[in-house]
């Protein structure tokens, strides 16, 4: 069925027995669907533009009808997955991309098995893996790889200022596992988050050789 979408039609439309949807009389593909059990929810219909006619029908959610989702931030909303694919996007198979893509605490491990354990020394790797398991998947190890941000990343070094050493092996390290994730299509050319973060300035340590050591 077709009618402009406000309050009052949402509100008066009830699904009996089996699924409705109103579509909207002003935005082409703009609708809401009332389910049997009560539950309206704002989604968009469209063809990706790359594909022209031939391409396959897609169908967003937008949201369920409520607070934040009312008839007019929805159709917001909808107006601008539209311009998303006038551009040639597509915004469903975007948001599929986004929720299969790795967390911080998934790239972590990846890079400690692909790069620390076959092509740095021993020392090195067991320190990179102390560094990810204490600070790094901690702080950041449930955000998406792709959307870790420079304050993010500036953050956590701030948080370990007193020990500006660990502070410096720990950007180090994420600085070259985001390289990796740009290499392995996680995250966009140029994008490593560690760039323009200033290191932390480290003081010679004076240390004595045990006796062990020495000998």
């Amino acid at each position: 069925m077709q009618g402009k979408i406000t309050k009052r039609s949402v509100d008066a439309l009830t699904a009996s027995g089996r699924d409705i949807t109103l579509w909207d009389s002003e935005v082409r593909g703009f609708g809401v669907r009332a389910r049997s059990g009560g539950a309206k929810t704002y989604i968009v219909r469209y063809r990706p533009g790359a594909g022209g006619r031939r391409a396959p029908i897609r169908t967003l959610t937008i949201g369920r009808h409520g607070s934040p989702w009312t008839p007019d931030t929805a159709r917001g909303e909808a107006k601008r997955l539209f311009g998303v694919v006038e551009a040639g996007g597509d915004p469903a198979a975007d948001l599929m991309a986004q929720r299969v893509a790795p967390s911080i605490e998934e790239l972590c491990s990846r890079f400690l098995s692909e790069h620390c354990e076959t092509k740095l020394k021993a020392r090195t790797a067991f320190e990179y893996r102390r560094l990810a398991e204490r600070f790094i998947v901690p702080a950041l190890g449930k955000r998406k790889a792709a959307e870790v941000t420079r304050q993010e990343v500036a953050r956590l070094h701030h948080s370990m200022h007193t020990t500006p050493y660990q502070a410096n092996r720990a950007l180090a390290f994420m600085c070259k596992m985001f390289n990796l994730a740009e290499a392995w299509g996680i995250r966009r050319d140029g994008s490593n988050p560690c760039r323009h973060i200033v290191k932390y300035r480290e003081h010679l340590r004076e240390r004595l050789l045990s006796a062990d050591e020495l000998a």
